[in-house]
């Protein structure tokens, strides 16, 4: 029952985030190593999309700012999304929306 509630967290968060024309078809995510694969459809790619990451962090908000994800060894199926992650995330810290933050703790 956790994991259906940590996979539908997720799903709300990546709609959130990227709004329309975006379905997530797969995700697992293992807290303990820090990983997480994931399989989004893309309105207008023919196949899905498959998305890999070898280490994860998640910084929980504080007093003073938000919260903050940051990835490495970031894998995607397409080159160009390749090229773009790992020219404009990888390593880098990104902000965490105030409303998805507060759930993101519990399955991070």
């Amino acid at each position: 029952m956790f994991k259906h509630l940590e996979n539908t967290l997720v799903q709300w968060g990546i709609h959130h985030i990227l709004r329309k024309g975006v379905a997530m078809t797969q995700i697992k995510i293992d807290r303990h190593a820090k990983t997480m694969d994931l399989e989004l459809e893309l309105e207008g790619e023919a196949t899905p999309i498959r998305i890999q990451i070898d280490r994860y962090t998640f910084e929980p908000a504080t007093p003073s700012g938000e919260a903050q994800l940051s990835a490495r060894g970031i894998h995607i199926s397409r080159t160009w999304m390749q090229l773009l992650a790992g020219t404009l995330m990888e390593g880098k810290k990104i902000p965490v929306p105030p409303d998805i933050a507060k759930f993101a703790g519990l399955i991070l």
